[in-house]
């Protein structure tokens, strides 16, 4: 924007088709130098900028997608369920989403394609207080337990209970956002809460010498990458070969937590990544075990969040489009015929 104080400045009539090209000239340069280096054919992804999509903060830090063509730019979201309806609604070309919000898309009969996982959250923690005596899923009990309901947390809480031969009729649910469970187990209005990593920390802080928790490591929820469905096959290409160049370097042992925080743009720090990184698995791929956690949490979302579809195996197994992955890196797709 050009700005003008004082007296105005009479421009010959002239000179008018010469200026006017000079200052579509200027922004187009403007433009450009704000998103410096980015050429090449454009690749959206919702989603891409958290611990849970790895490879491409990763790919970034290396400079990756200049070095394939590719015009890189990423959309956050606050959740997995919001960048999978960038996609859907033909806003992005890809998406990093969460195992319950692809299932319940799966179940609707949405038009996407699953390309693989990218990572895992592992060693989940059920956090609780020293005073309440909760060591273990058998302790749960008649606990009220603070949940985010019809997120994957709810899943996990199910998961956990079903591990103690318990159910949700044994406790009772306190439904809360993710951030309000560190305050509500300082309250004491909750004696256990179940939230997302991401929050392990402000639990720490907001219970001090008093935070407890136990590990659960019965349920591993990926991130997923989605395409859609008109997504051009030689970009889809193009995306998974970069991604496969970074988890080599995962790999092969290269310092992953500095190239995940150099490659977030200042969002993570490596302080913050180090805290994260015991909670992921850094992996892409897909195989039989991962068609049969998704199945099962498909046939959860019928039963218990009353989303409707076909839970089948062989109707999940369809959303999997494996030949990029298999093209780029064969032994990271290990399915049965």
């Amino acid at each position: 924007m050009i700005e003008t104080t004082g007296r105005l400045l009479r421009i010959d009539r002239r000179a008018r088709p010469v200026i006017a090209i000079l200052v579509v000239a200027t922004l187009l340069s403007a433009a450009c130098s704000s998103q410096p280096g980015r050429v090449g054919e454009p690749v959206v992804v919702a989603g891409g900028d958290s611990l849970g999509s790895a490879q491409f903060l990763i790919a970034s830090s290396q400079n990756s997608w200049q070095a394939d063509d590719l015009n890189y730019r990423s959309q956050s979201f606050p959740s997995g369920r919001e960048a999978l309806n960038a996609v859907l609604g033909g806003n992005a070309t890809f998406g990093t989403v969460g195992d319950l919000p692809t299932v319940t898309a799966i179940l609707a009969g949405e038009n996407v394609r699953i390309l693989g996982a990218l990572t895992e959250g592992i060693d989940w923690r059920v956090l609780t207080t020293t005073n309440t005596g909760v060591r273990g899923p058998s302790d749960l009990a008649g606990r009220k337990i603070g949940v985010t309901q019809g997120t994957n947390t709810q899943y996990l809480l199910d998961v956990v209970l079903g591990s103690a031969g318990l159910t949700t009729g044994d406790v009772e649910l306190v439904n809360l956002s993710p951030n309000q469970i560190p305050g509500a187990l300082a309250k004491g209005d909750i004696d256990v809460g179940i939230t997302f990593p991401t929050f392990y920390s402000a639990a720490r802080t907001a219970l001090g010498d008093s935070y407890a928790d136990f590990v659960f490591d019965g349920y591993r929820s990926p991130t997923l990458l989605l395409a859609s469905a008109d997504a051009p096959a030689g970009l889809v290409d193009k995306l998974v070969s970069v991604l496969v160049r970074a988890q080599t370097s995962v790999d092969r042992g290269d310092d992953t937590i500095a190239a995940i925080a150099a490659g977030s743009n200042g969002a993570l720090t490596e302080e913050q990544v180090r805290d994260l990184y015991p909670n992921y698995r850094i992996g892409l791929g897909i195989d039989d075990d991962l068609v049969d956690r998704l199945t099962a949490e498909a046939q959860w979302a019928s039963t218990t969040l009353g989303v409707t579809g076909d839970s089948s195996r062989e109707h999940i197994a369809s959303y999997f489009h494996s030949e990029p992955l298999h093209s780029a890196d064969p032994s990271a797709v290990d399915l049965s015929e």
